[in-house]
């Protein structure tokens, strides 16, 4: 049978807990309103944020550079003096005592990232027993 007459429509779909006593509904916070920021930062600042990344994704945990920055921003003090020496602390650091911080840390993948959530890099890493060499015949 022929359908002529048919649109398709491409729709998102958003799940949201409904607590059954109660009139709230529950939405997780990385999953609320929208709001782009553009940060200019130095690159041994934003080569830190790739390292970072990298050590949640070995983990096996799925994210981006936005939802690292995100849980790094929410995770942060509300204390107005502790955010104090934070910022005069990055202010004076030294760029060679930041780099050699990451210098133990294993080299990443250089190239253009792609945006949104990383694969697991579990699968990367731990190689597929499963797998048999190549027969050469």
């Amino acid at each position: 049978m022929i359908f002529s007459n048919i649109a398709v429509q491409t729709v998102s779909y958003h799940m949201f807990i409904i607590g059954y006593e109660s009139s709230e509904v529950e939405m997780r916070l990385y999953r609320g309103k929208r709001r782009s920021t553009l940060v200019h930062w130095p690159e041994k600042v934003d080569h830190r944020l790739d390292l970072l990344l990298h050590l949640v994704e070995q983990t096996g945990e799925n994210a981006s550079r936005a939802q690292l920055l995100a849980a790094l921003v929410a995770a942060a003090p509300r204390d107005g003096l502790k955010l104090a020496r934070l910022l005069r602390r990055y202010r004076t650091q030294d760029e060679a005592t930041f780099t050699r911080e990451d210098e133990e840390a294993p080299p990443l993948a250089r190239g253009r990232r792609k945006p949104g959530p990383r694969g697991s890099s579990l699968e990367q890493l731990q190689p597929d027993s499963t797998l048999e060499p190549a027969d050469p015949e």
